[in-house]
Parts: C-alpha cells; sequence; structure tokens
C-alpha cells in the first residue's frame, strides 16, 4: 500500500475513532503500519506498563485549532486545552510505586531534575507552590536530526541518569511520581522537533492535525508499530471497580486501596464503586450488585452533564440488625452510551 493510500485510509478510521467507538487499536495499528515511517525517531513505551492493564493514557496531546477546545488525535476529548504531550496513568500512587520511567529512543541526556517533593495538587495553594516547576522531577533528552523528548512528575530521588549521559531506547531513567502539577500518578511524554511540539499519535506538529469538524489528517506516528497498538485510540474504560464499607472518593482511589476500608461481615454499609475513565456527555452507568440473598442493589445514573476525564459512580446498602450474609456478592458496572453498551466490568467478592 502506498503511502498516500495509508493515510487517506487513516483519515477515514480516525474519523469514527471517537471516544468508545470503532475502530479497535488493532484496526489502526494494521493501518498504520502500512505507512512508512516518516521521521528518522521511533519512540517505544517510556513506562513500565502493560497498556490497558496496568496503565493507561489519561491525556492526550491537544490538537485543537479553536481556542478553548481540547481535541485528541481521533478528534474526541481525550485531552484538555494547551496539553502538549501524552500522560500515561497508573491506577494509584500505591501502584506506581517502583515503576520504572524509559527513555523513548536512544540520545544524549540534555538535563534533570530531582528533589521536588511528591504531592497529589489538591489547592490553589498546591498549584502555587509548584509554579515555574510543572514538570516536576525529570529529564530532557537530545536524539538525533532535532527530536527531544521530554518526562516529566517522577519520584523524587529517583532520577538514575546525569546531564551528558549517552542513552539507548529502554534506559531506565527513573521511577513513576507524583511531582510537579500532578493530580494522579503518571508519567507525561511531551515530544519537539526543532523546538516545535508534536503529537506522536499522528507525527505532525501540534494544532495541526485535528480541527473542529472532526477531519484528522493523514498520519505517520512516532511510537513504534506495536507501541501504537498497544495504546489504542482513546477510549471509554472502567479502570477498577470494588467493594468498600462505605462510598469512595476520587481521591482515596488515587491515592491506593491502602485508603479504602475493606467490606466485612460487620461493615455498616456494602458499597459498590467503579472508576471510569473518558466518560462522554449523555453517558449514563449502570451498577448491579447481586447478593448472596435478597433483592439485588440496582442503580443507573443520570445522563452525564459535560465529559468527565474520570468519575467514581458508587452504590451502597445498610446493614440490618445482623451481619451480612456469608456468600457470594457480585458487582457488575457498565457503561451506557446510546441505549448501548460500550465497555464494562466485574468483581466478585465472598464473606466467609
Amino acid at each position: 500500500m502506498r503511502v498516500r493510500a495509508a493515510g487517506w485510509v487513516l483519515g477515514r478510521v480516525l474519523r469514527r475513532a471517537r471516544l468508545g467507538d470503532k475502530p479497535t487499536s488493532a484496526v489502526l495499528a494494521a493501518t498504520l503500519m502500512c505507512a512508512a515511517p516518516a521521521y528518522g525517531i521511533e519512540l517505544q513505551l517510556p513506562i513500565d506498563c502493560v497498556p490497558g492493564k496496568t496503565c493507561f493514557v489519561q491525556n492526550y496531546p491537544d490538537d485543537g485549532t479553536l481556542d478553548g477546545d481540547g481535541i485528541d488525535y481521533a478528534c474526541g476529548g481525550a485531552t484538555y486545552p494547551g496539553h502538549d504531550g501524552t500522560d500515561i496513568r497508573m491506577l494509584s500512587v500505591e501502584s506506581a510505586k517502583g515503576v520504572k520511567v524509559l527513555a523513548a529512543a536512544p540520545g544524549i541526556v540534555k538535563g534533570i531534575r530531582d528533589g521536588e517533593t511528591d504531592h497529589l495538587m489538591r489547592t490553589p495553594a498546591d498549584r502555587a507552590a509548584i509554579a515555574g516547576k510543572e514538570c516536576g522531577n525529570g529529564v530532557v533528552i537530545d536524539h538525533a536530526d532535532g527530536w527531544q523528548t521530554q518526562y516529566c512528575h517522577m519520584h523524587a530521588g529517583s532520577v538514575r541518569v546525569h546531564t551528558g549521559d549517552k542513552v539507548e531506547a529502554g534506559a531506565v531513567l527513573g521511577e513513576v511520581g507524583q511531582s510537579g502539577e500532578t493530580q494522579f500518578a503518571h508519567v507525561h511524554l511531551s515530544v519537539r522537533h526543532n523546538g516545535e511540539k508534536f503529537d506522536p499519535f499522528l507525527g505532525s506538529a501540534l494544532k495541526t492535525a485535528c480541527h473542529a469538524d472532526g477531519k484528522p489528517g493523514a498520519a505517520q506516528p512516532l511510537w513504534r508499530a506495536d507501541v501504537m497498538a498497544a495504546l489504542g485510540p482513546p477510549s471509554t474504560v472502567v479502570l477498577e471497580t470494588g467493594f468498600t464499607d462505605q462510598p469512595v472518593g476520587e481521591d482515596a482511589l488515587e491515592e491506593g486501596h491502602g485508603q479504602v476500608a475493606p467490606f466485612q461481615g460487620r461493615s455498616p454499609v456494602l458499597a459498590f464503586y467503579a472508576r471510569v475513565m473518558h466518560l462522554l456527555k449523555g453517558d449514563r452507568v449502570h451498577l448491579q450488585v447481586s447478593l448472596p440473598n435478597g433483592a439485588p442493589i440496582d442503580q443507573t445514573t443520570e445522563p452525564m452533564t459535560h465529559a468527565k476525564a474520570v468519575k467514581v459512580i458508587s452504590v451502597a446498602r445498610k446493614r440490618g440488625s445482623g451481619p451480612w450474609p456469608a456468600g457470594r456478592y457480585a458487582g457488575h458496572a457498565e457503561v451506557l452510551r446510546a441505549g448501548a453498551v460500550v465497555t464494562s466490568s466485574d468483581i466478585v467478592a465472598t464473606l466467609p
């Protein structure tokens, strides 16, 4: 297939690749592999995790061309205005511990920063405290032909390289953290060519590839083909489900399960929650819990009034006079869009 033909097919594919819609990442990858690399750089995954299982793309680069709009490479909304990189998140601070940040391509370390405090931003004071150091602890690498990558929000004291070091693709730069301007544990990767910010999913400068009419240009991704397939197009995902003894909030889940009280026989409340990423306006979340005996818990939210990057939905029931009955508790969560299920997740807990 000629490069031009691959770009034309991809344009059609990406026009359909809004959040939660087909085509799948495999379809996108197959299309992209037909096109010859447009540049001399090829990026591997910059974090030691399994996309879609232990880590997820929370925010893509903003390719919007209108002020105030945040538009990802597939012309959806999995980004925010002015975002210049790719945020690959872990489920929590707890799960991020010790996860390595890796060089996406070979090069020379241009600069580093380390020693900034790990702290999830929650208040205006938190934001003010990191002014001028929004990247937190990080590394900048110069590559061939004017390419440069930057890695942000690394764990304090974890940076393993020094300015001037030569690194190969996959070299350990440090560990995932929560330093700088961050509300969740992740690595932020930004890509520049001769100082111009690039979207690695499209292989083009930001603000030039995708337009508000939903017609992205032809793509020549900078990602290695298998990485592009693994990261996939933006999609709505149930990040996790679980049982606890009270409704749980997003902040507690971002910190980790150590902040969440377990459901037990004498728990005053049975609560089932789902943490969902990339909800769209109009989406509804349906939660159901089947108990060993008695009527199930069943609830569907009202339609979302606006898109949500991450939202926690929960249902709960108070315990009666005795303990919760022994047996199997099955929780089911699903996201409904225009009456169809776009993603779902199940979990089972057993009380002895």
